[in-house]
């Protein structure tokens, strides 16, 4: 029988935010969508980018998040519809990850 592998170690845990994070989530949903600048109602959705450092590249975190209205979030031709920011990035001519920075700098500076 093969040994238990030890638990992936998280920069924090997955669903446990500060609450500084919790306002700047919260901020974030109240903005046009990053990718084509509509709004799904009163708020949009918050899409955790892949972080801007090289260093901690492929790594999620609750400080850098994008708006996205639900297509470009979910639908066919969205983030997870194509399944990678990259692509997605590409086909719509911006770079979440920056501007999550930028908007996580605006919350807290």
């Amino acid at each position: 029988m093969l040994p238990k592998a030890p638990p992936h170690r998280r920069i924090k845990p997955k669903n446990n935010p500060t609450a500084r994070e919790v306002k700047h989530r919260d901020r974030i949903k109240r903005l046009p969508c990053f990718a084509c600048g509509r709004m799904d109602g009163e708020t949009n959705e918050a899409h955790h980018t892949m972080l801007p450092h090289p260093q901690k590249k492929g790594r999620r975190d609750h400080r850098f998040l994008a708006a996205l209205c639900g297509e470009c979030h979910r639908g066919k031709n969205g983030v997870h519809g194509l399944g990678s920011e990259q692509l997605f990035n590409a086909r719509n001519g911006t770079n979440l990850s920056e501007r999550a920075w930028q908007e996580w700098e605006a919350s807290n500076g």
